[in-house]
């Protein structure tokens, strides 16, 4: 169809049109950015309250989880000294835990048990132990071992904290959950001496311990851990930053008794009436604490030239437009033909963008979450320093770097998120070029790796046992991977204080065809249910361990063992632990050790030539 072009007088018209519509709104627009500017300013202290709560979430989720790993280990130890407390509890003192003030174990005792167990506590490393029950009580809670965190004076251990409401509350809710539980604030016995403009607010993280479990899977009660913490030190450690850029912040929370109460406060020097202000609530072990935040409006990066020029560049924008539509008027058919033809284009494209993201939907759902996750730190604290630096002409890096640090993680623990994704799709897609291979040859290599990764980071050497592994005909880079990565989780996921052991064995099938291969360890096992679930990509049977890991090692190995047309599966080791069996083409051109060659790889060594 052929479309007219326009008259000179209708594109006249249309020019004139656009212009006068162009200026009304240009004018308009410069009133509404001047009421935008509100709206600016609550969506900055909105991104600030978002902030916040994320600095005090964080923080206060790495206090726990650092208080509920050293219980693990304390409960492990079978007879409990002073000396196994020192050993298990000293990498909090390297921690620098801002407002920690110091580390105690706790014990229950009724009237009739106290001498007993004041006997029995002294002969495992406190031998002036002395136990001070309340005499209003019956049932007490004494510390026996006590450490300092803050550098200041050891606590004397053997006070009876039964009769303190704060701290005989919070370890009650520990015992009775079997979670980390948080005190009410209170003012620190030591720190009731100081005068009352330097005294501040303190509250207990406390967490139960339990033994091993006995043949019932019940695991006895052995008593708590509890670590005191002064409020604003901590808040202070955690929002220093914020303060300074023009924020006041307190934190509250709601006692037993159901009041309010103040945990801590920080102030900023910046001046000004502070006229805008925020609430929001963030999860604190069992409680919920309410962040207050306020801030002058002053203070707040929002560009009050902004609607004048905005109604400047709106205008010399109108003008150019009209000049364009001027000049377009007349190639209108020509453009109304370039549109029918990128129309047809467009809808051609769309069939195949259709197909792409249906094959796509499921991969990036799954993926996205643990994308999101560093990347949100990122996000956040890059957008905090962008706000820091706004018309600052000088900047102190010291008091950047922690968020530096934390954007750089965050850059790492996405970079190893991605390169796990690429070996998870490798590992399905392509083919595989198999050999006859020497698996016991490789083995040795792969664990001698590892053990030359934890004597250069200077972690504890494992120990890893390499039976006699008949020749397999297999890709020798994906049963690397293979091995690498099952080797790699036995030795990543063992408690803290134990020697990781990994045992590498094999052996033919009847018929000769295949190789059975296991990997047994001694770490923390497969919880009930998930011995399947674990080989799906993004599935992590620990999250709660605190260990670093992106869910798609196993997953890996699954599609490892399946190329080459096998099974992987997994079963609890009678030792504790788990034992990982697949089974791999035996080979044809190489001959089987003649007799066995079993040892210990225990040290990094140089193989033999």
């Amino acid at each position: 169809m052929r479309v007219r072009a326009l008259s000179r007088r209708q594109a006249w018209a249309w020019t004139a049109v656009v212009a006068v519509l162009g200026v009304l709104a240009s004018i308009g627009a410069g009133l509404a950015l001047q009421r935008q500017q509100r709206h600016s300013l609550d969506a900055v202290m909105d991104r600030r309250a978002s902030l916040v709560a994320q600095a005090v979430t964080n923080q206060a989720a790495r206090y726990a989880d650092t208080l509920r790993t050293v219980a693990g280990a304390i409960g492990a130890i079978d007879t409990l000294t002073a000396t196994a407390f020192t050993h298990a509890a000293a990498p909090l003192t390297e921690m620098r835990l801002a407002g920690a003030t110091s580390l105690a174990y706790l014990i229950a005792a009724d009237d009739h048990e106290v001498a007993a167990a004041q006997g029995r506590w002294r002969s495992r490393g406190v031998p002036d132990l002395v136990l001070s029950p309340d005499e209003d009580l019956q049932h007490h809670i004494f510390a026996v071992f006590a450490m300092p965190l803050d550098g200041s004076v050891k606590p004397v251990p053997g006070a009876d904290l039964a009769g303190r409401a704060q701290s005989a509350a919070a370890l009650d809710e520990a015992r009775r959950t079997g979670q980390v539980a948080i005190s009410d604030p209170y003012v620190l016995t030591r720190d009731r001496t100081l005068p009352a403009h330097q005294r501040q607010k303190s509250f207990v993280l406390t967490t139960a311990l339990y033994g091993a479990a006995d043949s019932a899977g019940n695991k006895p009660f052995r008593g708590w851990l509890l670590m005191g913490l002064r409020s604003e030190t901590f808040l202070g450690d955690s929002l220093a930053l914020v303060a300074r850029s023009g924020i006041d912040v307190t934190l509250q929370t709601r006692g037993t008794d159901g009041r309010p109460a103040v945990v801590a406060t920080l102030r900023s020097p910046t001046p000004g009436l502070r006229d805008l202000h925020r609430e929001v609530e963030v999860p604190v072990a069992q409680r919920r604490w309410t962040i207050a935040i306020a801030s002058p409006a002053s203070s707040l990066p929002v560009s009050r030239a902004l609607p004048p020029m905005a109604m400047i560049a709106g205008l010399v924008l109108t003008a150019a437009l009209a000049l364009l539509v001027r000049t377009l008027a007349t190639g209108r058919a020509r453009a109304e033909a370039r549109v029918e033809a990128a129309t047809a284009d467009l809808q051609a494209t769309q069939v195949v963008l259709r197909q792409q993201k249906a094959d796509l939907t499921a991969f990036a759902g799954v993926v996205a979450h643990d994308l999101k996750a560093p990347l949100a730190t990122v996000r956040a604290h890059a957008e905090f320093l962008d706000e820091e630096l706004a018309g600052r002409s000088a900047v102190d890096a010291a008091d950047l770097r922690p968020d530096l640090s934390k954007i750089t993680a965050g850059v790492a623990r996405m970079g190893t998120l991605i390169d796990d994704l690429l070996t998870f799709a490798a590992a399905r897609e392509g083919g595989i070029q198999p050999v006859d291979l020497d698996l016991h040859a490789l083995a040795d290599e792969v664990a001698i790796g590892h053990l030359d990764a934890a004597s250069a980071a200077r972690r504890p050497m494992p120990t890893i046992y390499v039976g006699d592994l008949p020749p397999v005909s297999a890709d020798p880079a994906l049963i690397r991977q293979l091995l690498n990565n099952l080797i790699g989780n036995a030795v990543k996921y063992t408690a803290p204080g134990r020697t990781p052991r990994v045992d590498v064995t094999a052996h033919p099938t009847e018929d000769g065809t295949k190789v059975v291969v296991q990997v047994a360890d001694r770490g923390m096992g497969i919880p009930a249910g998930e011995h399947e679930a674990i080989f799906h990509g993004f599935h992590r049977a620990h999250q709660e361990s605190g260990i670093p890991g992106t869910g798609l090692g196993l997953a890996i190995c699954h599609r490892i063992v399946e190329r080459h047309g096998g099974t992987i599966t997994a079963e609890d080791n009678r030792g504790g632990g788990t034992i990982f069996t697949f089974a791999l083409p035996s080979a044809t051109g190489i001959p089987a050790t003649p007799e066995p060659v079993l040892r210990d790889v225990t040290q990094p060594h140089v193989p033999s030539r």
